[in-house]
């Protein structure tokens, strides 16, 4: 099996004629061909069975490891390696997928990229579990910060539903919020995080940005105090469409910015996003500025957990990881930070290659 373009970087397969489970034999590899010379890349294999238990689809997806031979160790769930193994135990399993299909860094940057949307959110949500855990072993405190978009939906499901937490130590903040938009609407940040997170698991004292004020000033003074009160211990964090984290767009990010807190006019894209993400029908009504928690304020944090899915982060991620330091795209100062993970699924990997 040989490509001529190695920018295809998730192939799917319907219906593969003869192919018995019983037979599958796996590692195997791509080859690639360039115009200058060939290389092999490792792929880790997905297999999708129906409700009937019947094969339907078979993910093939490169691991982005562009050595020559390097081949996909992976292995079943509690079995033996792939390609060792009947598949004849398994005729109902609807999915066979890898834990991790690669981990890199890039600088100080950690990435790692999983099968699919829901196994990235699951392994975000555990690492962050985790480190809370580790870290409330020998602080009294730990404060957080929480984005808050449909990109971390996954990730906050899973955070929320793991036991053995003591939330009642964790001193919560949200990295931004509207101008003009009430904390009870469904599309307020604040409350995104209230319905989705807080409100299962009780944190012992939330702090929300009030999008309503009178003194947006007054009040962005007010959240930037609280946060030298509580400094962060994790952040959570995703990316923009346009790089951005929080909202640091391009034309208003600072990597040395004096502030923590600040009022800030939204980039068109960043708004546009709102309109792609569902959060609102009509361009007019997402509002034009808003309040956010500033580049360094977010980099304080001893621990970055940042979550990335779905295609239309993908030329984003690319920037982040493969263009120059520069807020441009504000998110690749994160190359930067000394405990700063990068979670990815194929969708959001997908141009690594170009």
């Amino acid at each position: 099996m040989t490509f001529s373009n190695p920018l295809l970087p998730l192939l799917r397969f319907r219906e593969v004629q003869g192919l018995s489970r019983s037979r599958v034999l796996l590692p195997f590899s791509v080859l690639i061909d360039e115009e200058r010379h060939s290389r092999t890349i490792s792929i880790s294999v997905r297999l999708v069975y129906n409700e009937s238990g019947q094969f339907s689809s078979l993910y093939i997806l490169p691991r982005f490891v562009l050595t020559p031979l390097s081949f996909f160790e992976g292995r079943w769930p509690g079995r033996t390696s792939l390609g060792k193994e009947s598949m004849d135990h398994h005729p109902k399993r609807r999915s066979v997928i890898t834990q991790d299909i690669q981990s890199f860094s890039v600088d100080k940057l950690t990435v790692k990229i999983y099968p699919d949307r829901r196994a990235m959110g699951k392994a975000a949500g555990q690492a962050v579990a985790s480190k809370m855990r580790q870290a409330l072993k020998t602080r009294e405190k730990l404060s957080m910060v929480f984005a808050a978009a449909p990109s971390q939906n996954e990730f906050l499901e899973e955070l929320s539903g793991i036991p053995g937490i003591d939330w009642n130590r964790v001193v919560a903040f949200h990295l931004d919020e509207y101008l003009g938009l009430p904390g009870t609407s469904p599309q307020s940040f604040g409350n995104f995080l209230r319905s989705r997170l807080f409100e299962k698991v009780r944190p012992g004292k939330v702090h929300y940005l009030n999008g309503m004020t009178d003194d947006p000033e007054a009040e962005c003074g007010r959240y930037a105090r609280l946060l030298y009160r509580h400094p962060l211990d994790i952040a959570c964090i995703g990316i923009g469409e346009n790089g951005h984290i929080a909202f640091n767009d391009p034309p208003v990010a600072d990597f040395k910015d004096p502030l923590r807190v600040k009022i800030v006019d939204l980039d068109l894209t960043s708004r546009q996003q709102q309109i792609n993400d569902g959060c609102f029908q009509e361009l007019e009504r997402v509002p034009k500025r808003a309040m956010t928690l500033t580049l360094p304020a977010i980099f304080v944090a001893r621990f970055i957990y940042c979550i990335v899915p779905a295609p239309s982060k993908a030329e984003a991620v690319r920037r982040t990881l493969k263009g120059v330091i520069s807020t441009e795209c504000p998110a690749s100062i994160l190359r930067r930070h000394e405990h700063a993970i990068l979670f990815l699924d194929p969708d959001s990997a997908s141009r690594l290659l170009s």
